[in-house]
C-alpha cells in the first residue's frame, strides 16, 4: 500500500517493489520448509523475510516523504512564479503610465 501510493504520486519505487517480490519468494520457501518440519529453519527464513519486509516499508516511508517535499517545493515555487508575475505586471502598469504623461496623452 506504501509503494502503491508512493508510485501513485510519481515517486520511483520499483527497486523497493523488486524487492518486494523477493519477500514474496522468501514465504514460498518458508512454506515448504515447514514441510521439515525443522522450525529453526522456518523461523531463520521467516526472520530474513521480515528483515527484507522493514527495509521496504522504510523505502516507501522515505518514498512518500519524497513525494510530500516535491509537493512543497512546487508550491514555493508556484508561490515565486505568481510573486514575479504580480510585480512585472505592476511594473509595466508603471512604466505605462510615465511614458503617457501628466496629460494623459502617448508619447513616442
Amino acid at each position: 500500500a506504501l509503494l502503491d501510493r508512493a508510485a501513485g504520486k510519481g515517486v520511483e519505487v520499483s527497486e523497493p517493489e523488486y524487492s518486494l517480490h523477493d519477500v514474496s519468494t522468501l514465504l514460498v520457501s518458508a512454506r515448504d520448509l515447514t514441510h521439515g518440519l525443522d522450525a529453526g529453519a522456518v523461523e531463520a527464513k521467516a526472520a530474513e523475510g521480515r528483515e527484507e519486509l522493514a527495509g521496504i516499508r522504510e523505502a516507501g516511508r522515505a518514498a512518500l516523504r519524497e513525494a510530500t517535499w516535491r509537493r512543497t517545493g512546487l508550491v514555493v515555487a508556484t508561490l515565486f512564479l505568481i510573486l514575479f508575475a504580480v510585480a512585472f505586471s505592476l511594473k509595466i502598469r508603471e512604466l505605462r503610465r510615465a511614458r503617457r504623461g501628466p496629460d494623459g496623452l502617448s508619447r513616442p
